[in-house]
């Protein structure tokens, strides 16, 4: 995420669990495991709101050793990044010269974009090509341990000048006055949150109880 790394791309029909599979898959063995796979609330991500039970491209995040996060429902600016560079790629894609006409075609001309988009122009956000901001960053850390959590939300919240943060509509709990004005970030696996600095650190967790509007101060690890 932080060098804006392209680290797959997988053609299919439409957006299906096996063309995502395919795709996380190949990122993996091409740039390694993450500790964390952000997705949205599509079919092909998630079985929560068709089924139930464990999707297949959960299975296959979890067995790697990531563990699947989802974005807010109907809240985009969580994956902004990812669709701006969507638009990106589709507009790099209608432009080009040579169009394809296959499938075969067009999974080529996006491999020539992954190779082009990562290494011939710097990324305006990281001031260098996003392939060289990979191998120039060091391990960056983060915590030293994960929450248990299976597939969870990501929220994005700003702190309000009380120190509390709304988890949806009618749940609110405490991150603490000094912290009045931060952006955290907070996943959400049911019962269960865990609240991270922007730059990763661990704030602390707590379980909701939804008899409550007002859920408390957050409780350290």
């Amino acid at each position: 995420d932080c060098t804006r790394t392209l680290v797959a791309t997988r053609v299919a029909d439409a957006e299906t669990a096996a063309g995502a599979i395919a795709a996380i898959t190949a990122a993996f063995t091409d740039f390694g495991v993450p500790a964390l796979v952000l997705a949205d609330n599509g079919s092909a991500f998630t079985s929560r709101r068709t089924r139930g039970g464990t999707s297949g491209f959960t299975r296959v995040v979890e067995r790697a050793g990531a563990r699947l996060i989802h974005s807010t429902p109907y809240h985009p600016q969580t994956c902004g990044k990812v669709e701006r560079h969507h638009r990106t790629f589709k507009q790099w894609l209608a432009t080009h010269p040579t169009q394809p006409t296959t499938l075969i075609e067009l999974q080529q001309l996006c491999d020539t974009y992954q190779r082009f988009y990562n290494t011939d122009r710097p990324h305006s956000a990281v001031k260098m090509p996003p392939l060289q901001a990979w191998q120039n960053a060091p391990l960056l850390g983060g915590p030293q341990a994960l929450p248990i959590q299976h597939d969870a939300t990501v929220h994005a919240l700003i702190v309000s000048s009380a120190g509390t943060v709304c988890v949806d509509s009618h749940t609110r709990l405490s991150v603490g006055r000094r912290r009045a004005g931060q952006t955290i970030t907070l996943l959400r696996d049911d019962d269960h949150v865990t609240a991270y600095t922007a730059d990763g650190n661990l704030i602390g967790h707590l379980h909701l109880d939804h008899t409550k509007r007002y859920q408390g101060q957050l409780q350290p690890v």
